[in-house]
């Protein structure tokens, strides 16, 4: 059956995902900021070297932006590609890259006090995966998910950053209960 052997390709495809995905050094670096800012275990030279990575990627920042505000997305993938396990993806590791480089923004602008900012990053970061999640197959919800826990590690350390009492201001309306029931229905 050819849907079987379509999953079971993907799933033995998996483990080959990640180590393409590592392969780019400045994902690599991102990921270990995330962490250590996440536990608390971020120093200077970890802030300075993500500040490096923001500027560097400022100009796919502003893209991602751009696209975050478009209606949709066509990745323009030729699905008729046989076998169809073999078709080329090799753009969602860059929009992996740059969902998780919002992150990396989202954290450093809660740290300079911007949460307004921060928050917008995050917000962007979502937007990004949840495109990727929209595409109705299996290798665009397991990039949803990587963006996704990205973004929402960034989350946590945004709150934690942020002075209390400008955090429940902003945050407030966002972290009700009735608009994270309305974000996890709007997900599925």
């Amino acid at each position: 059956d050819t849907n079987a052997a379509f999953c079971y390709k993907i799933i033995n495809a998996a483990p080959s995902l990640a180590k393409i995905e590592q392969r780019e050094p400045d994902n690599k670096l991102i990921l270990e900021f995330i962490d250590k800012a996440l536990n608390g275990k971020a120093g200077p030279k970890d802030y300075a070297g993500a500040r490096e990575l923001v500027a560097r990627h400022g100009d796919g920042l502003k893209l991602a932006e751009r696209a975050a505000s478009a209606p949709g997305l066509d990745w323009e993938i030729d699905w008729n590609h046989d076998p169809i396990w073999e078709m080329p993806i090799p753009q969602y590791f860059g929009v992996v890259m740059m969902g998780r480089m919002l992150a990396v923004r989202a954290i450093l602008e809660a740290r300079d006090g911007r949460l307004r900012q921060a928050v917008e990053s995050v917000r962007l970061g979502l937007v990004m995966s949840r495109a990727l999640g929209d595409q109705d197959h299996l290798i665009g919800t397991l990039c949803q998910m990587l963006i996704s826990k990205s973004v929402l590690d960034a989350a946590g350390v945004v709150l934690r950053e942020a002075p209390l009492s400008l955090a429940s201001k902003q945050w407030q309306p966002l972290l009700s209960p009735e608009s994270v029931e309305k974000s996890f229905w709007a997900a599925m």
